[in-house]
């Protein structure tokens, strides 16, 4: 799923986004549980990762997302199902995908295309992320 790249501070930008509203749905719960029972972890990831279900991780370095146009990808869709997994976009949450799409330089066409995907996927789903 993630490749070469760190997992725990790829969880840690999804835990952001979840907290980014100020807010830890429950929809975002079983969103990053199920995605983390999916995952292959060390003992030192899983703990550190589990304190994010109660308090917000530390701001991650959202400049610092750079990788390959899949992995940057993969990322940015994780994170629109994420933040419209409760069926609402707060507006904290909107500010932040814009910057996100920003800084992992997406194309308009790129990022509306990956918008028009989650939003199909979500309104086919049935009712759970």
């Amino acid at each position: 799923m993630i490749g070469s790249h760190s997992k725990r501070r790829y969880f840690q930008f999804l835990f952001a986004m979840a907290w980014s509203d100020g807010e830890f749905q429950t929809t975002e719960r079983v969103f990053l549980e199920r995605l983390l029972a999916a995952t292959e972890l060390s003992e030192d990831e899983a703990r550190v990762i589990a304190v994010w279900f109660d308090q917000a991780p530390d701001e991650p370095d959202w400049d610092a997302l750079t990788g390959d146009f899949a992995y940057r990808e993969r990322l940015m869709r994780q994170l629109l199902v994420l933040a419209a997994s409760d069926r609402t976009m707060a507006l904290k949450e909107m500010a932040l995908l814009g910057r996100l799409r920003q800084s992992l330089q997406f194309s308009d066409e790129e990022y509306f295309q990956m918008v028009d995907d989650v939003e199909q996927l979500l309104a086919t789903s049935s009712g759970s992320p």
